[in-house]
C-alpha cells in the first residue's frame, strides 16, 4: 500500500540565507522536479528528496515566516522559520544515555550578556563548553524523546530531535546460556540489527526489537557482570545479569495419582519468582501454585498421562523421574528408613480398604500389611529387608513411593552393623 505522504518534524527552525533545512517524515517522493517550497512567501530550493527525508536551502533576502512546501500540487505546512543569527545546525550524537554528552554545531551561541542555555524535550542540560559554532551539553537523566533546543539573548533555535536512552529492567535477572531475557527501556531502535547487547561484554544474539524492549538470548559463555546495549555508538548499562546452573531435582512426591493432587518438587535453583518456572508432565505444561529456590508446589491437572517430568528454570532445563497419571500413588512413607519389624506408615492415594488387595514390596520383597484404608496402609518391615524401592500395588496398578526405603537402624544390644 502507498504510504500516505506526512511531515514529522523538520530543523532547524531558524538561521540565515543558505542554512539547509531537514525536514522528516514519510511517504516523499524521490523526483525533486515534484516540489516546490516557500518561506513567507520567497522560493526555498529543494536539493535532495528521500522517503523519508527532505533537504531545503533558505533563500537570500528571506523573511521569518511560514515555510510551506508542495508535492504534486498538494500543498503542506513544515513550520515557522526564523531569520537569524542563531542556529542549530547538527546534534552528534542525537541520542544517548544520562550523563552523556552531546556536541551541537550552528551559529550565535556565544555571548558576553548571558550564557547559552540547552534544553533536550524541554528538560536543561548541563553546558560544558561553548563557542560561538560549537557547544558541548550533557544529557540529563529522563530527558525523553524531543527537540533539542539552545537559548541565546532572548532568542531560541530548535535542532533535530534527540532520543533518550535507558535501561529500566531486565527479566530475568538470573539465567544461563540460551536464557531469554527481556530487556524493558526507552530509546531502543526498532529494527534487531541496530541494537546490540553484551552480557559482561559478551556479544548476545536480539532476536526481537521494538522502541521499549528488546529481548536476547544470553550467550554461550556469560559470565555474571552487568548488561548493556549500545546504539548509534551510545552505550547504556543495565543490571547486572546473575549467571547459575541449570536446576537439579531431588524428589517429587508423588510419582503417581489422580487429578487434584498435590504435587511437590523438591531441588535446588528453582526461581523465587513463580513465572520463572516450568513444569511439564509428559510434555504437559501444568501451573505452578508456589515456588521457592528449593522446592515447586503444584496441582496434578489429570488427563498428562505417563511419562517423564521435566523442569525449565529461565529457559534451563532438567529431567526427573517419570510420573504415572492414576489413581494409585504414594505421597509419604514414614519413617523412610528401619530394620525388620519397623512399623512403617504409607499414606497416598488409591490404596484398597481391603489388606489382602495390596501389595506392598520393599526392594521386592513383599511384606505383610495390617491394617488399610484407602488413603493409609499400616505394616511392618518384612524379613530380608534391604535399601531400595518402596513400592505399592493395588490391581493393575502399581506406585512407586518418592524415596528408597534405607535399611538402617540399631540390630542388637551386642552390636552388629547400623544400616546398609
Amino acid at each position: 500500500p502507498t504510504v500516505a505522504f506526512k511531515i514529522s518534524s523538520y530543523y532547524p527552525n531558524s538561521g540565515n540565507a543558505g542554512t539547509l533545512v531537514t525536514v522528516e517524515g514519510e511517504g516523499f517522493g524521490t523526483a525533486i522536479d515534484k516540489y516546490s517550497a516557500t518561506v513567507s512567501g520567497k522560493a526555498v530550493e529543494v536539493i535532495s528528496a528521500t522517503a523519508n527525508t527532505l533537504v531545503m536551502r533558505m533563500p537570500a533576502g528571506g523573511v521569518t515566516g511560514s515555510l510551506s512546501l508542495k508535492y504534486n500540487e498538494q500543498s503542506f505546512e513544515v513550520g515557522q522559520y526564523t531569520y537569524q543569527e542563531l542556529s542549530v545546525k547538527t546534534v552528534f550524537p542525537a541520542n544517548g544515555p544520562a550523563g552523556s554528552q552531546i556536541r551541537i554545531t550552528g551559529e550565535g551561541f556565544s555571548s558576553i550578556t548571558s550564557p547559552a542555555i540547552v534544553l533536550i524535550n524541554g528538560k536543561p542540560a548541563l553546558v560544558v563548553s561553548v563557542s560561538d559554532n560549537i557547544i558541548v551539553a550533557e544529557v540529563p537523566a529522563d530527558a525523553g524523546f524531543g527537540p533539542i533546543t539552545v537559548k541565546v539573548n532572548g532568542k531560541e533555535s530548535t535542532g533535530q530531535n534527540f532520543i533518550y536512552q535507558a535501561v529500566s529492567s531486565i527479566k530475568p535477572l538470573t539465567g544461563g546460556k540460551n536464557t531469554k531475557v527481556t530487556i524493558n527501556g526507552v530509546g531502543f531502535e526498532n529494527l534487531v540489527a541496530g541494537n546490540s547487547v553484551d552480557f559482561n561484554g559478551k556479544s548476545a544474539t536480539v532476536v526481537e526489537a521494538s522502541d521499549s524492549r528488546l529481548v536476547v538470548l544470553a550467550p554461550d559463555g556469560v559470565s555474571t557482570g552487568p548488561l548493556s546495549v549500545t546504539i548509534n555508538g551510545q552505550k547504556i548499562t543495565g543490571p547486572v545479569f546473575n549467571v547459575v546452573g541449570a536446576p537439579s531435582i531431588d524428589v517429587v512426591t508423588p510419582l503417581s495419582g489422580p487429578s487434584g493432587s498435590d504435587m511437590t518438587i523438591s531441588g535446588a535453583l528453582f526461581s523465587t519468582v513463580l513465572d520463572e518456572n516450568q513444569v511439564y508432565i509428559n510434555n504437559v505444561l501444568v501451573p505452578i501454585q508456589s515456588a521457592t529456590a528449593g522446592q515447586l508446589k503444584l496441582v496434578i491437572p489429570g488427563g498428562t498421562g505417563t511419562g517423564i517430568i521435566r523442569v525449565i528454570v529461565n529457559d534451563q532445563a532438567v529431567q526427573g523421574p517419570q510420573f504415572r497419571d492414576q489413581t494409585l500413588g504414594i505421597t509419604s512413607v514414614s519413617p523412610d528408613n528401619g530394620l525388620t519389624g519397623t512399623t512403617v506408615t504409607i499414606k497416598g492415594s488409591g490404596f484398597s480398604a481391603t489388606a489382602s488387595n495390596n501389595k506392598v514390596y520393599f526392594n521386592n520383597v513383599l511384606a505383610t500389611i495390617t491394617t488399610a484404608t484407602e488413603n493409609t496402609l499400616t505394616l511392618d518391615a518384612p524379613a530380608g529387608l534391604t535399601t531400595g524401592e518402596l513400592k505399592v500395588v493395588v490391581g493393575s496398578e502399581e506406585a512407586l513411593a518418592p524415596q528408597e526405603f534405607r535399611r538402617a537402624g540399631v540390630m542388637t544390644l551386642a552390636g552388629g552393623p547400623n544400616s546398609t
